[in-house]
């Protein structure tokens, strides 16, 4: 390994609410560290607990959910909502294999 003017200093670095990160660390480091800076700036996701996959964005009122993944899924919502593709309303989401749903709380 070659050595490198940044030796010795470190990788990952905080003062106050500013992060900086000099490397790309392995995954498990990296959501961590993520993770950790989201909580500590009060961001938290709009549907805790998601499987790797599955996406779920807020644009105004309306929640979109959207499955990456080649399988169905079944996500509990924290409470009633339309979903305005089927024009149903749900508690519950299931999601076909690539499926997406557009939410709007009741």
């Amino acid at each position: 390994m070659t050595a490198s003017f940044a030796d010795g200093t470190p990788a990952a670095t905080r003062r106050g609410r500013a992060h900086h990160l000099a490397t790309l660390p392995e995954p498990a480091v990296l959501r961590r560290l993520l993770t950790d800076a989201a909580d500590a700036a009060g961001v938290h996701p709009e549907l805790p607990g998601l499987p790797d996959g599955v996406e779920a964005v807020r644009r105004g009122g309306l929640l979109f959910v959207l499955n990456h993944t080649a399988a169905p899924v079944h996500l509990p919502l924290s409470g009633p909502h339309r979903n305005l593709l089927t024009a149903r309303d749900t508690a519950a989401l299931h999601l076909a294999p690539h499926g997406a749903a557009v939410l709007r709380p009741m």
